[in-house]
């Protein structure tokens, strides 16, 4: 496939084009003055651009993993009614376009909410800034923090991943980190065991949820005066030996709980049996069927949704617990720390039958593995 035939529809509508806030950002805007940007993008330029080789990379990586991903959203060079211009989208004075955007579609497994944060916390080199879902975050202001982004576009549809202006960066081919490695598990392990009627957990979710874990502040887990999950569950998986146990621990109940409320289902909607799901704030919603009105359990609830989602609505608070899994795991092991009565199959011991002191034991092996 031809560089050309890779240009993205999407970037040749004005109101789906707007990163210039960021260039702007990181370079200043006095840059937009230089007789370079007025200049350099040629109709010869545009007929002999490259994309940079790290970009190239890394969209084959995603497209190697996520073979049935959605791409209408993709792209990499502007068209001719936003080049010459200030974006990476347009060829720099080499003719390399330093820009990619890749398509959101968690549904066939191109989830950007966890993409991103993969590179994020890989602090790359080549990285210069990404944009998604209304958020930047930079490798040179505020460094690898997100941060809101108020340009036209929100980049909630793709996200945009600009790379540095070093050829000896934007040409770096070596692998992204974009994923972990696959967990392995024998046909035996504890962790495939079934829960209640539901069939076994799917790897992949194992995955994620050891993935989060191992990455997750230790405060989550340390001990608290509340009457919590750990107190809840401490005649079936304690006692307590360290926090990489009590991490073990979280995440088995998480796997059973999440296997009992929607058979792991992360696009689960509400339970349509329950008589108080009426509202936005009182629908159960994602894998492990939390609501909105579970915020008012603490005000750091909230604030887990305001640095995520930017706003702290119901219904933000709805799509971002079916769309991002790491949020979907945060959020739901925040809640467990204040309390077991939003969920009923804790409160009523339902879950407790399928919870397994063996299951802890792999999921502590598998934390304190660095393959």
């Amino acid at each position: 496939m031809s560089n050309q035939s890779i240009q993205s529809s999407h970037l040749q509508k004005q109101e789906h084009f707007d990163d210039q806030a960021a260039y702007i950002e990181t370079m200043g805007d006095t840059s937009l003055n230089r007789p370079y940007y007025k200049s350099m993008l040629t109709h010869l330029a545009r007929q002999n651009w490259q994309s940079a080789r790290s970009l190239l990379k890394l969209k084959a990586q995603i497209d190697e993993l996520y073979p049935s991903r959605q791409r209408n959203s993709d792209g990499i060079i502007g068209d001719s009614a936003h080049c010459p211009g200030s974006s990476d989208h347009c060829p720099n004075n080499a003719g390399v376009v330093t820009a990619l955007d890749i398509t959101h579609d968690p549904i066939n497994g191109c989830d950007l909410n966890t993409i991103t944060e993969h590179i994020i916390n890989s602090r790359d080199l080549r990285i210069k800034y990404i944009i998604w879902n209304g958020r930047i975050c930079s490798s040179t202001i505020d460094p690898w923090q997100w941060r809101n982004y108020n340009g036209q576009n929100p980049h909630n549809a793709h996200a945009h991943f600009s790379v540095m202006g070093s050829r000896a960066l934007y040409d770096d081919d070596s692998d992204w980190v974009i994923s972990e490695p696959e967990i392995i598990l024998s046909p035996n392990s504890v962790l495939l065991s079934p829960v209640y009627n539901r069939g076994s957990a799917p790897i992949d979710f194992i995955n994620i949820l050891v993935s989060w874990a191992r990455n997750a502040d230790n405060e989550i887990f340390n001990w608290n005066a509340n009457y919590d999950i750990y107190s809840h569950v401490r005649q079936d998986l304690g006692p307590w030996q360290g926090i990489m146990h009590r991490k073990a621990v979280m995440l088995e109940v998480m796997r059973v709980l999440a296997g009992y409320e929607s058979s792991w289902n992360w696009q689960a909607e509400h339970d349509i049996t329950n008589p108080t799901s009426t509202s936005d704030c009182t629908k159960e919603a994602g894998i492990f069927q939390c609501s909105a009105n579970s915020m008012v359990f603490d005000a750091s609830l909230k604030e887990l949704l305001r640095s995520v989602a930017g706003k702290t609505d119901c219904q933000s608070f709805r799509n971002l617990t079916k769309s991002n899994k790491y949020f979907a795991i945060e959020y739901c092991a925040r809640l467990l720390r204040f309390t077991i009565n939003h969920h009923g199959p804790i409160k009523r011991y339902e879950i407790h039958p399928w919870l397994s002191k063996e299951a802890v034991q792999e999921f502590t092996n598998l934390l304190s593995s660095t393959t």
